[in-house]
């Protein structure tokens, strides 16, 4: 009799800590500026991006997924899914309901010491039985927040773009600059490739790094092209080429792009951002590196090529 008793006690107290609700607290710590972050959180249609119920249905059909702004207060709704923030100074707090589970959590977000860098205090509201089924399932109570992190820190997610800083390889490039109507931009290029190779030819020199150029507009019809070849030794330069050198410290900061050439200007905003987050300079305008070894000759020409920031 008293095992009986002590049992139903055992049950009655399981089942009371099961039910009374209780906050759990986490820091999180993001590696990206707190704009950035913010922008996240603030605009539900970003969701898509990172949250994985939303992410999960965007992928799938992106016509199933539904916001609504109402003032502080914005919903997102996909099948078997909402999500309803709202603003609580600086941060939000979230309801969000799916077809197993529903979860309440607020967060404040603010600028960490490093400015660079997005500190995140959140508390989520819980109870014995969810805080049991999440150390079962292996699932976070803080799944969002911690997802919002993986995302910001991964540059290819976040930026769109593979991006790297390395120490030159082009330390040696033999180059050739001319300024030329737009009309004869193609012919131009086919001219100063011709002399350079003739020149690398005559001086047993090896290119080492696919070609490079720059070609930008001057006025309304006039063009300046730089093209060069990044080669193994320093010999006299001669006629119209002449020789550019970059240390080996020297740090250098590309984004690697794919597609039509006439597109490319997105990859050199991505270029900027990149830059104005890390807070890094470049010294002089970036040049562009094209792997096939082709120089487009079209807007509509299909390339994959870096653009490259030497960085002071």
């Amino acid at each position: 009799m008293k095992f009986f008793l002590w049992a139903c006690l055992v049950l009655i107290i399981t089942i009371i800590l099961s039910i009374i609700p209780f906050h759990q607290k986490k820091d999180l710590l993001i590696k990206a500026r707190y704009e950035n972050v913010f922008s996240q959180l603030l605009r539900p249609m970003n969701w898509k991006n990172w949250q994985p119920d939303v992410k999960s249905v965007w992928q799938h059909d992106s016509t199933k997924v539904y916001t609504t702004n109402r003032g502080a207060i914005s919903i997102i709704e996909a099948q078997n899914l909402r999500i309803e923030t709202k603003l609580n100074g600086f941060g939000l707090d979230v309801e969000k309901n799916t077809k197993w589970a529903n979860e309440h959590y607020s967060f404040s977000v603010v600028t960490n010491q490093n400015h660079r860098y997005t500190d995140i205090h959140v508390i989520t509201n819980t109870c014995g039985y969810k805080w049991l089924m999440a150390l079962l399932t292996q699932k976070s109570l803080f799944a969002d927040l911690q997802a919002l992190k993986q995302y910001m820190e991964d540059e290819k997610a976040y930026y769109g773009y593979n991006i790297h800083t390395y120490n030159a390889v082009d330390t040696i490039v033999m180059v050739e600059q001319r300024t030329v109507s737009i009309g004869n931009r193609n012919s131009a290029i086919a001219e100063i490739r011709q002399e350079l190779q003739a020149f690398i030819n005559k001086n047993r020199l090896k290119i080492t790094q696919p070609i490079m150029a720059d070609i930008r507009a001057l006025y309304q019809d006039s063009i300046r092209i730089m093209v060069g070849f990044s080669v193994n030794k320093a010999v006299n330069p001669e006629g119209r080429i002449h020789i550019m050198r970059i240390p080996k410290q020297a740090k250098m900061l590309s984004v690697t792009y794919e597609g039509k050439y006439g597109s490319r200007q997105a990859a050199y905003s991505v270029l900027r951002s990149y830059m104005r987050d890390h807070d890094l300079l470049a010294p002089e305008i970036p040049y562009e590196k094209y792997f096939d070894n082709k120089i487009p000759n079209s807007d509509t020409a299909k390339v994959y090529m870096q653009i490259i920031a030497p960085l002071q």
